[in-house]
């Protein structure tokens, strides 16, 4: 099993849902926030490596450009099955490569995207997309993406 060191230098080992936690619980680590943890960095690693533009043009979502000082550059109906948008509230920032539905109040990245269309889990989604290009281990040494975006 792959083995991390927190920033005091304690070694702990990596669980994955269902396995036995025992020893995370003796090495003080809390399980539930470590799992959220991997999760997390699973979901930033995705959108860091997958454009949610690439994704739009999959879904074939057609944005029209517009001027805009705010950086949401695009616009259109909001595609999401739920929200019936009867005028464009569904922007794109084309620089910072996000959504918003300023209708339905979603937004976010490729990810986030993703789940709402498929109704999935972000994680599952994350996971989906990365395939088996990362290992845990790479995701949780994975320090050089911007996580801000």
């Amino acid at each position: 099993m792959p083995i991390l060191s927190d920033r005091s230098g304690c070694e702990s080992h990596i669980l994955l849902p269902g396995q036995n936690s025992a020893v995370a619980e003796s090495s003080g680590w809390d399980v539930e926030v470590r799992h959220q943890d991997l999760e997390h960095k699973l979901i930033n690693v995705a959108n860091a490596t997958i454009t949610l533009h690439s994704i739009l043009k999959k879904y074939n979502i057609s944005l029209e450009q517009i001027y805009s000082a705010t950086g949401w550059t695009h616009k259109c109906a909001c595609p999401f099955a739920d929200h019936r948008d009867s005028r464009p509230s569904f922007g794109y920032n084309s620089t910072e490569d996000r959504f918003n539905c300023f209708g339905c109040h979603r937004s976010g990245r490729a990810v986030e995207f993703i789940s709402f269309m498929e109704n999935k889990p972000k994680n599952i989604v994350a996971k989906e997309l990365l395939g088996d290009s990362f290992s845990v281990v790479d995701i949780f040494e994975t320090e050089t993406f911007d996580y801000s975006r």
